[in-house]
Order: structure tokens, then sequence, then C-alpha cells
């Protein structure tokens, strides 16, 4: 079983890879590193002991007009053959990103992978089979419809990690953002329009993290 503490991917295309510099594979290597001790980090202040698995892919996500770019999202990570709610991130912003983004970006994601689960907990305690969650390109770049579908902050991470927590079209993410298109997609490097929805028949997840969901929701009732 993969311990928690390494449940953070590169995912190498067998061709989009092979179109990376060795730098830049090289490069992308060392911020998974980097992202596992973020992780670890945010967890061990958290108040709850896990957080989502992560997965890096080699490409640049952009709309169809490449007019921006998107650094990461909530979907379905396969671990050891079982599916969690966790977070995917596009290499080439990542690659980019300065410690205090990339903190960002995984908390960003993080919040919305909770508020993946509420539902998806929610759904099951109905008596409903599966979890069917898609995005429009429109609700992707929506800041009203982004922040609706993450959990509040507070309930979930540590006071410093809070006060840092960017939201939709933050500036803490910009930068990386904008060298995307000038360093990778100008390049002609690998780039697409990223999977927006996904389908969930079974779902594992911690069971700490569930209990604080019901706890929440209890505290919500009272």
């Amino acid at each position: 079983m993969t311990p928690v503490r390494d449940q953070v991917f590169l995912r190498q295309h067998p061709l989009r890879w092979k179109k990376l510099s060795i730098d830049i594979r090289i490069g992308l290597r060392k911020k998974r590193d980097e992202i596992a001790d973020i992780r670890a980090a945010i967890a061990e202040r958290a108040k709850v002991p896990f957080m989502p698995p992560v997965e890096i892919f080699d490409v640049a996500w952009v709309p169809p007009d490449l007019s921006r770019c998107i650094s990461g999202k909530a979907g379905v990570v396969v671990v050891d053959g079982r599916t969690h709610f966790g977070v995917q991130l596009a290499g080439a912003p990542v690659l980019f990103a300065e410690v205090d983004a990339l903190r960002g970006l995984l908390l960003h994601e993080f919040a919305h992978c909770f508020w993946n689960l509420q539902v998806s907990l929610a759904s099951t305690e109905r008596g409903e089979r599966g979890l069917d969650l898609h995005a429009t390109e429109e609700e992707l770049f929506n800041s009203a419809v982004d922040r609706a579908k993450m959990v509040n902050p507070e309930d979930w991470f540590a006071p410093e990690d809070c006060a840092i927590f960017p939201y939709h079209d933050s500036e803490l993410l910009q930068g990386c953002a904008d060298q995307v298109l000038t360093k990778w997609v100008a390049k002609r490097l690998p780039y697409e329009s990223p999977p927006s929805g996904f389908k969930v028949e079974k779902l594992t997840y911690a069971e700490e993290v569930a209990n604080h969901i019901r706890e929440l929701g209890r505290a919500a009732r009272r």
C-alpha cells in the first residue's frame, strides 16, 4: 500500500514526456517532492490528519482560445486500485510556481476535494448510488461557482493556512499562470483542455475525514 506521505504522483504520458527537455523533466520531479512536503505540512497542522492525494500531469491546461491557463482541479485519483477524491495539477504552472503559490494551490483544491466528499457522503446517506460531478467550461472560470463548490477553509485548515487561502483568480497564482503562456504554450510544449467532469461509483476516504464532515453537519444543525 502506498504510504500517505507518498501519495503525490507525477504522471508521465508515454508521448508527451518525451517531448519535454531533460531540464523540464528534472524540474517536474523536484516539484513532485516539493509538493509532497507541502502536502504533509498542511496535514500536520490541519483539523484532519489526512489530505487528498495529488497527481501532476506533464502538460499545460488551457482553453481553446489559449487566453489563460488552468493550474489545477479536483478530480478522482486512483491509489493502489482505490478511487479517492484528489487534486489534479497541470505540470506547467507547477514548474513555474514558487512555494507560496504551490501551497495556496493545494489548499484551494483540497477545499474542493472535501466539498466533493461532503456531497458524496450526503448522497450515500440518501441511499443514492454513484456521484456524477461535471463542470462546464464557463463554470471553470466563474468565481462565484468555484467558491460555492468548496468547504469553508476555517473548518479544515490551520489559521496560518487560512490566512493565505487563495480564491479564484487570486494574485498568488497569477505569476506562474502568465509564465505558462509565454514559456510553455508559446514554445508549443504539450497543452490541452482539461477534463471537466468525473463519475464516482465506489469511493475510498479516511474515516477521520468523514467524521469531521459529520461533526460539521451536526454543528450547523444545532
